[in-house]
């Protein structure tokens, strides 16, 4: 009896530790599983200057600013030219807000100095927005130039400014970081060849922001070796062949996210991007307020047409009809007398009266 329970305290005790192994082997799988992840940066587009390229930023949606002797260029994250600016005269530095949403540049100016009797070279800030407009510019000294962390202001130097040029004593710089060397990587090759690389698919389309498709067809970059990839959309997943997919049921009005990532064919797969959050904008929306547009301006139209146009249209009417009036239609009421010198609709004198008194009166004198 003794026997049989020491065979068994052994025997529990030996399926213990075979359980604590084969849950430590699976644990140490898995963790070795999650680390075989692709980490390979994957090369998605590449653009050619027609000028050596001075300098490259980037921001987190996967934006690209470069700079040339004299141009500004700005990329969108498919490698796309979106806007130039010329700066005849130099650039000195350039970068990118964090979020993407402008462009802050330390352009060479000149103007002419009388006293010298020469012309006179100055840096000047220049800050655009990412549609390349204009925003404003200020004299600075100094040469290089960056963005806070937050985006929110912009230094050259020790010189601070807000987004609308102010300027300012303290603004989060310290903890600003690379952005382009976490999920993409921009390269200059041969001077004058810009390449865009990634560890993640890169979301072409749609882009953060407000769209009209209830079933859009979402585009990612193309991954080498990737044999497909798993799209989550709004939390759901779904595996798919090729950079594409057409939404098949229509999508909710309203806020969708999307992300991707890529399959190998060694069963490896890259990380999860960088999470889009688009907007879906009710079809009917703009349909109103198109509707209420046109029904205000007619009802607009028609009051003020009331109020001044129809006093002139009536005067301008009258004037036109005494003059072509002819002398058996009273001026008064505008209705036919048969030629009598009262109308008889109205007992006012008709032309014919007031022409006859005319004529007395040049008699007379």
């Amino acid at each position: 009896m003794n026997n049989m329970i020491n065979y068994t305290k052994k025997n529990q005790n030996y399926v213990r530790k075979a359980f604590l192994i084969v849950v430590g082997i699976a644990f140490i799988y898995s963790i070795l599983m999650v680390a075989s992840a692709k980490e390979n940066f994957q090369y998605v587009w590449s653009y050619s200057s027609d000028e050596d390229v001075l300098k490259t930023v980037s921001s987190e949606d996967g934006s690209v600013v470069f700079i040339t002797n004299n141009y500004i260029r700005f990329l969108n994250n498919t490698g796309m030219l979106l806007w130039k600016e010329k700066a005849p005269e130099g650039i000195k530095d350039i970068d990118i807000s964090v979020n993407g949403r402008y462009v802050g540049a330390v352009i060479v100016d000149s103007k002419w100095d009388t006293a010298k009797n020469t012309r006179v070279s100055y840096n000047s800030l220049y800050l655009f927005d990412n549609k390349g407009k204009f925003l404003w510019m200020n004299q600075v000294e100094g040469n290089s130039v960056s963005f806070s962390s937050d985006g929110e202001y912009i230094k050259v130097n020790s010189q601070i400014f807000d987004l609308k040029g102010r300027k300012t004593d303290s603004a989060p710089f310290s903890n600003k970081k690379l952005i382009d060397s976490a999920d993409w990587k921009v390269e200059i090759n041969g001077n004058r060849n810009i390449v865009y690389s990634a560890i993640v698919p890169i979301i072409e389309y749609p882009k953060e922001g407000t769209i009209e498709e209830t079933t859009p067809t979402l585009r990612w970059s193309n991954f080498e070796g990737a044999i497909k990839y798993i799209i989550r959309i709004d939390g759901i997943e779904r595996e798919i062949v090729g950079n594409s997919y057409t939404i098949d049921k229509p999508l909710n009005a309203g806020k969708h996210s999307l992300n991707v990532k890529a399959i190998y064919s060694d069963s490896k797969e890259s990380r999860w991007g960088k999470e889009i959050v688009f907007t879906i904008l009710p079809k009917n929306v703009e349909n109103i307020i198109d509707t209420r547009i046109v029904f205000a301006g007619i009802m607009l139209s028609l009051i003020l047409g009331a109020i001044f146009i129809r006093p002139y249209y009536k005067r301008a009417k009258l004037k036109r009809e005494m003059a072509m009036t002819p002398t058996d239609w009273c001026p008064n009421c505008h209705k036919f007398t048969g030629g009598v010198t009262t109308c008889p609709h109205c007992g006012q004198k008709t032309l014919v009266e007031t022409k006859y008194d005319t004529a007395k009166k040049v008699k007379k004198k």
